[in-house]
């Protein structure tokens, strides 16, 4: 009975009392520095982009991919009909998604969210990067046309015309898909948009118990080292056009 009490006062000193964790809400166990202890798990990157693979900044061991695209996924999903990720609860660590959200569609997206909550771990991490529309749309009615992000999309434009201003500011919210293999001949690439706001009340309402704004190449994870100069070149780097949101699960 004595070794008995020893185990258990000892068990107190570490992890601290025990708490009720409330409905809907991860439990999250503490060491005594207050850190998160996560247990061994993957990490998804999702929509990585042929680039991914050649990237020598991530483990890729650890770092699992989701496309819809068969070669560049570990795990095939297709995110316009988006059933579910095929990963049991709590199994993942951190989830990175950087100018993807964007191409799913509004009815979609808060399931997904949803889905992201579910499989990470309690305390572990989602990083969201998309369009900043607020950004974008501060320099279109500043009549800025020189702003970086349009400069680019007329060099990239795909439809053999001069894009007004208006144009390339649309973009940011629907624009037309050039992968009619996947998403076939008339569909959309863009067509969902976030400012910092809402995207944090949507990680809210999939039920992250965190979430808050960032920026580029600042995070309070060190899961997404690769991000920044001398990582993974990405359209994350576009840092003066895009949206940088975290959450905790």
């Amino acid at each position: 009975m004595r070794d008995l009490r020893l185990i258990v006062l000892s068990s107190l000193l570490f992890f601290g009392p025990t708490q009720a964790t409330p409905v809907g809400q991860k439990q999250t166990f503490r060491g005594r520095a207050g850190g998160t202890m996560l247990p061994r798990s993957i990490n998804l990157v999702i929509g990585p982009g042929p680039n991914w693979a050649r990237c020598t900044a991530v483990d890729h061991r650890k770092w699992k991919t989701v496309d819809m695209v068969k070669e560049w996924a570990d795990y095939v999903v297709y995110f316009a009909n988006f059933k579910g990720l095929p990963l049991p609860d709590d199994s993942v660590g951190a989830i990175y998604a950087s100018h993807t959200m964007e191409h799913t569609p509004m009815h979609v997206s808060p399931r997904i969210f949803k889905e992201f909550h579910r499989v990470l771990l309690p305390g572990g991490f989602l990083r969201v990067i998309t369009p900043n529309p607020r950004v974008t749309m501060q320099h279109y009615l500043a009549g800025d046309n020189n702003f970086s992000l349009f400069q680019r999309r007329r060099r990239i434009q795909h439809s053999g015309h001069d894009w007004t201003p208006f144009e390339l500011l649309r973009s940011d919210f629907l624009s037309v898909s050039h992968q009619p293999d996947q998403l076939g001949g008339t569909g959309l690439a863009h067509q969902n948009a976030w400012d910092a706001e809402t995207m944090i009340k949507d990680f809210h309402r999939a039920g992250f118990r965190t979430a808050y704004e960032s920026a580029y190449n600042r995070s309070r994870s060190g899961e997404y080292s690769f991000e920044g100069p001398g990582g993974c070149h990405s359209e994350a780097d576009q840092a003066d056009r895009s949206l940088y949101v975290e959450g905790r699960a």
